[in-house]
């Protein structure tokens, strides 16, 4: 019996690939245990699940917000986190409410400016920053982008009964509340024990030494020798493809920029077309 088609999104090139939710739960093979004498299988498999679950989710509020508003997830939550405020913000503080790296943050509001949907002004308190503050146009765009999102989002979660949602939200913020706290510690040292099963041949073997990691070269700052690379300031939606974020979370003010606060680690920008996480080779 042939393999039922999973739905595909939008690639690289203009190629489509399929969602990461066609791939369904992450299961671990029989004798996970035995290899991994220290893990354990429903560990792994909600890790995995989970994380997986944050890329299929993120991406296809990527997918429907491309398909409408041409640009990426990362701009749209900036223009509901500002659409949210009750004032304008600078710069930094929309950056900190999306979690979006600087750099990728000042293409972003430069995309959502050259669009019409935001305005820079100088800043009264500091001459040296600007504030952020929507116009006319951005919030009629809000306006259309995040009742469409409410839609998507009643949608898949309809799956659940509302007893199980509410059941869901209990188990996630007990997810979050230890993530946090380990997030908070010194990052512990990857190690353990690995039995290496017969099936991966080279049972009984004495490991390879630990590969050495060498920095990347420098790149050019160049295409070709004496040829400078064209400015992207003019373009904001290309310094966006040349920074994509795969996380893109967030805080809102009210409820109306609830968009921002929903995301996974993502690798979560927009979310780039080619990734995938390194639980992949589970099935």
């Amino acid at each position: 019996m042939s393999e039922p088609r999973r739905p595909l999104r939008p690639g690289k090139g203009g190629r489509s690939r399929p969602s990461p939710a066609s791939l369904g739960v992450v299961r671990v093979d029989a004798d996970f245990q035995d290899e991994y004498p220290g893990g354990d299988a429903t560990c792994t498999e909600a890790y995995a699940t989970l994380c997986r679950t944050g890329e299929a989710l993120l991406g296809e509020l990527d997918r429907c917000i491309a398909a409408t508003f041409d640009m990426p997830q990362a701009a749209a939550t900036a223009l509901a986190v500002i659409d949210g405020a009750t004032a304008p913000l600078t710069p930094s503080h929309v950056s900190d409410r999306v979690l979006v790296a600087s750099a990728t943050m000042t293409a972003t509001l430069d995309l959502l400016e050259y669009r019409g949907w935001i305005r820079r002004i100088p800043n009264p308190d500091d001459r040296r920053s600007v504030l952020i503050e929507i116009t006319p146009d951005g919030r009629a765009a809000a306006d259309q982008l995040l009742p469409g999102i409410r839609t998507i989002e009643r949608s898949i979660l309809s799956a659940l009964t509302h007893d199980q949602r509410t059941c869901l939200l209990d188990l996630l913020s007990k997810v979050l509340a230890r993530a946090a706290e380990v997030a908070a510690e010194q990052p512990e040292p990857l190690n353990g024990q690995r039995i290496r099963p017969a099936r991966l041949g080279r049972s009984g073997t004495a490991p390879d030494p630990p590969a050495q990691l060498t920095p990347p070269a420098p790149s050019n700052s160049s295409t070709s020798a004496g040829t400078p690379r064209p400015s992207l300031r003019s373009n904001p939606a290309a310094r966006l493809r040349r920074n994509p974020r795969h996380d893109v979370d967030g805080s809102a003010e009210n409820a109306g920029s609830a968009l921002a606060e929903s995301q996974p680690p993502r690798p979560g920008v927009g979310v780039p077309d080619s990734r995938a996480t390194q639980f992949d080779h589970l099935h």
